[in-house]
């Protein structure tokens, strides 16, 4: 991964001289690429955690994890870092994993399953998990691109300043994002369960109940979050610049509501082993990439925003929201 990702972001910043010759971008991209490959190597650990009934605990690790990690962005900002911010908050989550993972409870369980004798019984993987992997690897690879192209866009053909407000401002509400979806997350075992037993009623009470405080966990924290920078720009903080206009700042935090909703959706349709969402994330990318590049290239971050809000509010959420209606009622019906 360093080995890709180090000389393609040396050719892309360098391709963009106009915008980087003020910058001191080589040493952060340095830090961020070695940080994010270490990061990457522990990820599956948590998954397969989480795969023998450890939701719960990798759940609450995260949010523990995520507002570490932004608690020290926030620090490295005002310690003057700059780009070194973001390279600083992925390691300080791949440090906070390593040391999480080695906690005694968690050493000794993996011990235990290391050491354990396998079973006769193999799982057939093409048949048993192939067919729902690769719809939910694309599905996952395309609501990763949406987030993660507005900043070569802004960066191209607006200006570094730009592009750093923007992605300070989407990691913050991804975060909040993160946080709340552990109201959720911590539940799919018991949805997975619910769902073999054909428990359907039961199923439907506890999701409602966990979705609901999901939204209002997000809600309260994203415009909380606006509030709090709305103030600190008042006051002409200077950490406050590093994020966007306050208009464009209450917007995101819409469309992090907005994002909410479907996140819900996903997980409930998906605990039925299930990938009904694969058309949706391929179509809402391509979409969301054509509008950040008109928007960007045209006009600038304001429409970014609005257009990205307008596909959210006009597209993605009625069309999610069809489907998932429209599949719980026909896998509940038999």
């Amino acid at each position: 991964m360093v080995l890709l990702l180090l000389p393609l972001g040396w050719f892309f910043f360098s391709a963009n001289q106009a915008n980087t010759e003020q910058v001191n971008w080589l040493g952060p991209w340095i830090l961020l690429c070695i940080s994010t490959a270490l990061f990457l190597f522990i990820t599956p650990v948590f998954s397969f955690l989480e795969g023998c009934g450890k939701v719960k605990e990798v759940a609450l690790y995260r949010v523990y994890q995520s507002l570490s990690n932004y608690i020290f962005i926030g620090f490295s900002l005002a310690l003057g870092l700059r780009l070194y911010a973001l390279g600083v908050g992925v390691a300080i989550s791949f440090l906070s994993g390593l040391i999480w993972l080695n906690l005694k409870s968690n050493r000794i369980f993996l011990k235990d399953i290391w050491v354990s004798k396998i079973s006769d019984y193999k799982i057939n993987w093409q048949q048993e998990i192939l067919p729902f992997q690769w719809k939910i690897a694309i599905s996952w690879l395309s609501g990763y691109l949406i987030f993660q192209l507005f900043n070569p866009v802004l960066f191209t053909f607006q200006s570094a300043a730009v592009a750093g407000q923007m992605g300070i401002s989407l990691a913050a509400f991804n975060g909040v994002s993160l946080v709340a979806m552990a109201w959720v997350n911590t539940k799919i075992p018991v949805f997975s369960v619910l769902i073999a037993k054909k428990e359907f009623e039961e199923l439907d009470r506890i999701f409602f109940k966990a979705a609901i405080q999901s939204l209002v966990v997000v809600a309260f924290a994203s415009f909380t979050l606006v509030a709090v920078i709305y103030f600190l720009q008042s006051l002409d903080i200077s950490i406050s610049t590093r994020f966007l206009p306050i208009k464009l700042l209450a917007i995101l935090g819409f469309i992090n509501i907005l994002n909410q909703i479907t996140f819900c959706q996903a997980i409930y349709l998906r605990a039925h082993k299930k990938e009904p969402f694969l058309l949706n994330s391929v179509v809402g990318s391509i979409l969301t990439g054509i509008s950040t590049y008109v928007a960007g290239r045209y006009f600038g971050v304001e429409t970014v925003v609005v257009m990205y809000f307008l596909l959210n509010l006009v597209v993605g959420l009625p069309w999610n929201s069809y489907t998932f209606l429209h599949k719980r009622k026909a896998w509940h019906s038999y």
